[in-house]
């Protein structure tokens, strides 16, 4: 089964104290198209402590930036909320993330690629299911949003 084209690549550090958990969740987010990034390669990649100020770093660097960027989509803006505070690891996340619910981090995802990224390596809430996690940011950067990109004034 092909992976769907996206608006942008998608990339994971595995993290915890489980090495059975991190393989785990490697395994998954490999069969889901996710690129699993070696912490030491995660240097190299933008960051900001506001998405307006991320979107201007990438736009200043141009077409292809890679960036680094904590992630909690909710199916409402209070379950995302409440990912954020069981997960401190993704700092401010509100100010600084993809945040909210699925059709804002659409949005946002969509300003990212819009901006000139290309690659986004995604510190996500470390919850019992990664998988449902994992797909719905594999979800928000394919399907209607590679159309919706297509169709953008870019």
């Amino acid at each position: 089964m092909a992976v769907p084209e996206t608006v942008l690549g998608l990339g994971l550090i595995p993290r915890g104290d489980d090495p059975a958990r991190r393989e785990h969740i490697a395994a998954l987010a490999r069969r889901l198209g996710y690129t699993v990034v070696e912490p030491a390669d995660a240097a190299a990649l933008l960051t900001a402590p506001s998405w307006a100020e991320l979107l201007a770093s990438v736009a200043a660097h141009g077409p292809g930036a890679r960036v680094a960027v904590s992630v909690a989509i909710g199916r409402t803006m209070s379950e995302a909320v409440a990912l954020a505070e069981r997960n401190p690891q993704l700092g401010d996340v509100r100010a600084a993330g993809v945040f909210g619910t699925f059709e804002r981090a659409q949005q946002q995802l969509l300003e990212l690629a819009d901006a000139g990224g290309s690659f986004l390596l995604a510190q996500l809430p470390d919850e019992p299911d990664m998988a449902e996690i994992l797909a719905t940011l594999r979800a928000a950067v394919s399907g209607p949003t590679v159309a919706l990109r297509h169709g953008s004034q870019r």
